[in-house]
């Protein structure tokens, strides 16, 4: 489906596919807005935003000499140094400290969003051989007649009468078990990725029966993110 509003636009997707080897569905969604012209006093808002928060970090600590600008940096110094410890990036490629400003808004805003599930079917099954009850007697066996006959029947107050019937029970047979076939788990996977001015994200898990010649599980994810900002 697709939205227009003035400035503005959104197209979303919904994408199933299906055949004898796997299910998938997709979707997508694209969100743009001129944001500029839907809010032309978008800088004068952002100026007096960028002024509070200045003041907030330019606000001394108390019985400190520090402002709470330099604690705000610190902080996301040890982080970043706790994220190339964890990554295991070159330590001297460090990562940047951000100024604590806003970001300048660009002149169109976009959203984009790509979703995936996906699901590879095992085509290997599992048989369990279920043993059934009085498996392999016979009819005869269980003391069932091979015929049951309704005798005749009088009435005179209608002055009927019905003739004897006979019917005849056919011989069978109990089967000693029973197999009950389950197809095995199969694959799947869940995938995402985001892509907007200030933030790219993606990610996606997988697992499942990998199983062909002998028995196999699989599990995997990845997770990247990155701001250009």
């Amino acid at each position: 489906g697709s939205a227009n509003v003035p400035e503005t636009s959104s197209v979303q997707k919904v994408i199933f596919r299906y055949d004898e080897n796997r299910v998938e569905v997709e979707v997508k969604s694209d969100l743009s807005s001129e944001i500029t012209k839907l809010f032309p006093e978008t800088e004068v808002y952002q100026r007096r935003l960028q002024k509070v928060i200045d003041e907030i970090l330019d606000q001394r600590v108390a019985k400190t000499d520090m402002k709470v600008r330099h604690i705000v940096s610190k902080a996301i110094e040890a982080v970043n140094i706790w994220l190339d410890k964890v990554s295991g990036e070159n330590p001297k490629s460090k990562r940047s400290i951000p100024e604590l400003t806003l970001p300048s808004l660009p002149e169109k805003l976009f959203l984009k969003y790509d979703g995936l599930f996906r699901y590879q079917f095992n085509k290997n099954k599992l048989t369990l051989t279920i043993p059934l009850p009085l498996g392999g007697k016979t009819s005869e066996d269980l003391n069932i007649p091979a015929s049951i006959t309704i005798p005749e029947i009088y009435h005179p107050e209608i002055m009927g009468e019905g003739p004897s019937i006979t019917f005849t029970v056919p011989t069978f047979t109990i089967p000693r078990d029973f197999e009950l076939s389950l197809p095995l788990i199969g694959v799947a996977e869940v995938s995402a990725k985001v892509n907007s001015n200030f933030y790219n994200w993606e990610g996606s898990v997988s697992g499942g029966n990998d199983t062909i010649d002998v028995p196999s599980f699989i599990g995997k994810y990845k997770v990247a993110a990155e701001s250009p900002i």
